[in-house]
């Protein structure tokens, strides 16, 4: 919003410019230059919050990115082992079972 407030006023600050230059004074071309110099100032420093707020909703949306992949793997590797929890059977097909456990949750 401020990098917006900032820019809408290029016209304003442009024509008190052009208009100072019109008037051949030198204090009030200094005073005019003076404010042009931190108008400038005030438009960089919003476009460079604005760059920093960018990079930082990138970085969020690749955090979010990141933990709806990891929340996904822990889901499926919940139901994974949900669907082994049957301890029923021979010790081959539990030691199947332990198997394909370990095997799951590594990869």
């Amino acid at each position: 919003m401020l990098h917006k407030d900032v820019t809408l006023h290029e016209p304003q600050v442009s024509a008190l410019q052009e208009k100072a230059g019109q008037l051949h004074d030198d204090a009030t071309q200094r005073d005019v230059d003076d404010l042009v110099t931190k108008y400038r100032n005030l438009l960089s420093g919003a476009e460079q919050q604005v760059s920093q707020l960018e990079l930082q909703v990138a970085a969020h949306e690749q955090y979010k990115a990141t933990y709806h992949d990891a929340m996904e793997w822990v889901m499926g590797t919940r139901q994974r082992l949900q669907g082994l929890n049957d301890s029923a059977g021979s010790a081959e097909a539990i030691q199947q079972r332990l198997t394909e456990v370990e095997v799951g949750v590594g990869g």
